[in-house]
């Protein structure tokens, strides 16, 4: 999810919150696109970085092209593997004993675990096993928003 931080979309109580809240429920990457100058993405998405889009276009495009394309990485399967593991413990906070979430942690960790080994061996020497999480339907996704970025460089 492409998040468009306005003084209105960055706010919790906006309805736009409801949307990226949804993704994140989801388990959909989202990715915070900074469009007016000093507003900052709500907390609650953590450490994601907050991509540039109040100056220059061009680069910036190229730079959500590339975290886009990220995705499909093993590098960038761990790093959003790690979103959703801060996630589902910033909600354990809030729900300390809740039996979904719990298992959600220890789902993650496992994958964490796997795609680490993953990362840590490119050349696949090591048998794997199957593809961690939504890889697959990250990359349908992934060229589908490649597709938007370039249209938005070449107008």
């Amino acid at each position: 999810m492409l998040l468009i931080l306005t003084s209105g979309g960055a706010d919790v109580q906006s309805d736009c919150a409801g949307e990226w809240r949804r993704a994140l429920r989801y388990k959909k990457p989202v990715f915070p696109l900074r469009v007016v100058p000093g507003v900052d993405a709500p907390l609650i998405l953590g450490r994601r970085p907050v991509l540039d889009f109040t100056g220059v276009l061009a680069p910036a495009v190229a730079d959500l092209r590339r975290r886009l394309d990220d995705l499909t990485s093993p590098a960038g399967q761990l790093r959003e593997l790690e979103y959703r593991l801060a996630d589902a413990e910033r909600e354990l906070r809030a729900a300390p004993k809740d039996p979904r979430i719990l298992s959600d942690i220890a789902q993650l960790e496992k994958d964490i675990l796997t795609q680490r080994a993953v990362v840590s061996d490119p050349a696949g020497r090591r048998p794997r096993g199957p593809p961690v999480g939504n890889a697959s339907r990250w990359h349908r996704t992934t060229s589908d928003y490649a597709e938007v970025a370039d249209k938005c460089v070449r107008a």
